[in-house]
């Protein structure tokens, strides 16, 4: 599964216990196309602080939302900061969607 199935399959539901709103609702559906690529650059700083790829885009694409609290070129120390805060949203959000 790429990083782009991923999302496609768990940034709603994330979305909606982090924000209450769909993506819809917030006039973001199409962000993962408008930004799922921008993450690569990150990998391997997030790999190195215990954050998998797919983990790492997920709370990613908070960073174009304004729970994003610090300056855009940031973004990559933001996640791994931000990571042990979201990761029992993205545990449930993974336990809720399984196949």
């Amino acid at each position: 599964m790429s990083h782009y199935d991923y999302l496609e399959k768990h940034l709603d539901c994330f979305w909606q216990k982090v924000f209450g709103k769909t993506l819809d609702e917030m006039w973001c559906a199409g962000i993962i196309g408008a930004h799922g690529d921008k993450g690569y650059c990150y990998s391997r700083t997030w790999k190195d602080a215990g954050v998998s790829f797919e983990h790492g885009m997920l709370l990613y694409m908070l960073t174009y939302t304004d729970v994003m609290d610090r300056p855009e070129h940031e973004s990559d120390q933001w996640v791994i900061e931000k990571y042990d805060e979201y990761l029992p949203i993205i545990q449930e959000v993974e336990e809720e969607l399984q196949d």
